[in-house]
């Protein structure tokens, strides 16, 4: 688990290393920009939450092998979700006009994902993980 990690996190840096070398931040489409701030910044939100929910659910589970599976499903989100946050915060610092805070705007305000954020936010609130089913 922990050597799968590392190399994600060696993969992330050589793929941000490689495109700097390459120029790309300079290629991206003002709408791909926004797009990346907006929708993937909003996604690490879900991650985020989903990650921190399955983190308290495995305490109740019955069996190791059952605390085990939620626990590595729980830390594969909260990865992600930190995986995301230092791929934008890298490439961030190479576009003109970057804007760290408008993920965090679009989990909040934006109707397309309020429907995301109400059932992480239900889920998150929630004592018995099996209530939503």
């Amino acid at each position: 688990h922990y050597q799968r990690q590392s190399k994600i996190e060696t993969m992330v840096q050589s793929v941000i290393t490689n495109a700097r070398r390459a120029g790309a931040p300079k290629t991206f489409d003002k709408v791909w920009s926004k797009l990346l701030q907006a929708h993937l910044g909003a996604w690490k939100h879900a991650e985020f939450g989903l990650g921190t929910s399955l983190m308290q659910a495995q305490r109740y589970g019955y069996t190791q092998m059952i605390n085990n599976a939620t626990l590595t499903n729980s830390s594969y989100k909260l990865r992600l979700a930190q995986d995301i946050t230092l791929y934008l915060a890298e490439i961030g610092m190479d576009i003109a006009g970057w804007d760290d805070e408008l993920g965090k705007k679009h989990w909040l305000e934006d109707g397309v994902w309020q429907g995301t954020r109400e059932a992480v936010e239900t889920i998150m609130g929630m004592a018995d993980y099996l209530e939503q089913y």
